[in-house]
């Protein structure tokens, strides 16, 4: 409740006008019903036409007054709902972008994507079909039933029998058949959307080995799960559509005999109609109930779900009261210790130097930590021990002053589904047009634009469909000359290219890299020589440190790898 009507504070007063509007709809529509059924009764007695004049100002009131109030009920209920949609997924992404990407260790991009869609959809329902129809039928109902008693006392026992019975009774007996059903499908088509999202990721690979048929039985299996679920809980609401069809004929019946035996004189049967017909109408007001119990609790598990992830420890914190602080320092390892879990340590009190300007090389095997290194320099995670730019702990930058200040390189360059320009702009979005062509040539890129079909403006698929491997690799080139930081991180930029593409690669990289502080995570040799310093990092320590004449004269651990890589050894 707190977190659904904290996003809609900007909409509250829609939230207000849906209430009255809807109430009064359906006010509205009891009374264009009560009337019209006073009129035409009325007329069947023949009485004078003035007699029948108020009547049939009423008829045109209340119709045209209907219409109107449906018109603005649906007009700010819908804003309302749209607010809360808005608002519920800002609250969510700032929830989860301080979480990422350690929260995909636990929960699958597929999870996300369930959360993102699936939960948020129910949750825009809840205040149109959860929130308000409560209370239009509470004082609908005591308005309809005080209406009764002004035709006779007895007719108010069966109106409220039949709202506690239908409003309240019939949707607690939906909801009862259909808990388990309810609970069970939003994780269930959350897993079902990360079962899809990694089979369109890893599709290649199960056409490659030919197990087609093994995910095609598993994306089934967990269909007829949720299409299980759904077929219980489509049962459970026609069941309880159907009691409550039944209910509103017999409680209309009962009203309608009871109203017959109570009255007496010429014009009882006129009231008999009216009170038939107005109890047949205030029937739309408890209508929405076996939705909304329905809804409500959707909308309790979707809740759950979201308030799950926003519980999650943030895997960094940000400092209260941020300092001030100088990228061009060095920065400092002193006994820092991580791990990212409690069972598996990746590095006891490790200790590191990097002189401000330096050009340093990290090597060594795969899951020897390098990777990890530029997780806590980028402020991904949390760490113990200190880590000093300068004399300021980095601890207590601003995280996005100190991101701001770096600039990364990865294999896995990610184009998005966006023109060419804007996947440049990405890196600084205010950047003006000259800046992004002075990128494009820097990044020797002209060429990669001039043959596309509308330049920098074309469309290039998500995942860079369309554009080499080298080429991705110097869009991410592009973006890290436009943003142009103070400390730079390269983390294996040239695995997987040809030969050709990654010298031309490098050299540019080298270029850009000199008087500023670069970090540089390679499994290449080729090109070692030119670094200032090379770090051979072995189970999270660093086993030795020094020139790349200084290592191969060591013979020590970065020989032997040069020697197993096949490099030539000066």
């Amino acid at each position: 409740w707190k977190l659904l009507f904290a996003v809609l504070s900007p909409a509250k007063w829609s939230l207000v006008l849906a209430l009255i509007f809807t109430f009064l709809t359906v006010f509205m529509n009891v009374g264009l019903l009560t009337v019209s059924s006073w009129l035409l009764a009325s007329a069947a007695l023949q009485p004078g036409l003035t007699y029948l004049s108020l009547a049939i100002v009423g008829v045109r009131f209340f119709g045209v007054s209907r219409a109107v109030c449906r018109y603005f009920e649906r007009y700010t209920s819908h804003r309302m709902a749209f607010q809360g949609l808005y608002g519920l997924r800002l609250w969510f992404y700032a929830h989860l972008e301080p979480l990422a990407p350690a929260i995909l260790k636990r929960f699958g991009a597929g999870d996300m994507l369930g959360r993102i869609m699936g939960d948020i959809e129910v949750l825009q329902f809840f205040y149109l079909r959860t929130l308000i129809p409560p209370v239009a039928a509470i004082a609908l109902t005591a308005l309809v039933a005080y209406g009764a008693s002004t035709i006779d006392d007895s007719l108010v026992m069966p109106i409220l029998m039949a709202a506690l019975v239908l409003g309240v009774v019939v949707p607690l007996v939906v909801y009862a058949h259909n808990k388990q059903s309810l609970r069970a499908i939003g994780p269930q088509q959350g897993d079902y959307k990360a079962l899809l999202s990694d089979t369109m990721d890893s599709l290649e690979d199960v056409i490659s080995y030919g197990n087609e048929n093994l995910v095609y039985k598993r994306i089934q299996q967990m269909m007829r799960h949720v299409d299980g679920h759904k077929g219980t809980i489509d049962r459970g609401m026609n069941l309880g559509n159907t009691l409550f069809l039944g209910g509103v004929q017999l409680t209309v019946v009962v009203v309608a005999i009871m109203a017959a035996n109570a009255l007496t004189g010429a014009w009882a049967s006129v009231m008999v109609a009216v009170a038939a017909i107005g109890t047949q109408a205030w029937f739309e007001a408890l209508q929405p109930m076996i939705a909304a119990v329905h809804h409500g609790a959707e909308s309790k598990v979707a809740t759950s779900r979201l308030i799950a992830l926003a519980n999650e420890p943030l895997p960094v914190v940000e400092p209260l009261e941020p300092k001030p602080f100088n990228p061009n320092r060095d920065i400092t390892f002193t006994n820092v210790s991580f791990g990212y879990d409690h069972a598996h340590t990746i590095y006891e009190n490790l200790r590191l130097d990097i002189k401000q300007g330096q050009s340093i090389a990290i090597v060594g095997a795969s899951g020897s930590g390098k990777t990890t290194l530029f997780n806590m320099l980028e402020r991904l995670y949390d760490y113990n021990g200190s880590i000093h730019v300068g004399d300021v702990e980095l601890k207590d930058i601003s995280i996005d002053t100190w991101r701001n200040a770096l600039g990364t390189i990865t294999q896995d360059t990610y184009i998005f589904h966006a023109s060419f320009g804007d996947n440049i702009r990405l890196a600084r979005p205010e950047a003006t047009a000259d800046e992004l062509e002075q990128a494009i040539h820097r990044a020797s890129l002209q060429t990669v634009v001039d043959k596309l079909s509308n330049g920098i403006h074309t469309i290039v698929g998500s995942g860079g469909h369309g554009l080499s491997g080298g080429e991705r690799q110097r869009v991410a080139l592009a973006r890290l000359f436009l943003r142009n930081p103070q400390i730079v991180l390269l983390d294996e930029p040239l695995e997987g290219l040809d030969q050709v593409t990654r010298k031309a690669l490098h050299r540019d990289l080298m270029h850009y890299v000199e008087g500023k502080t670069c970090l540089y995570i390679t499994h290449q040799l080729e090109g070692l020589e030119q670094m200032d310093r090379i770090l051979f990092m072995d189970k999270g320590e660093i086993v030795e440190d020094g020139t790349y004449e200084e290592l191969i004269a060591l013979r020590g651990h970065f020989y032997e790898y040069c020697y197993l890589s096949m490099a030539s050894i000066q």
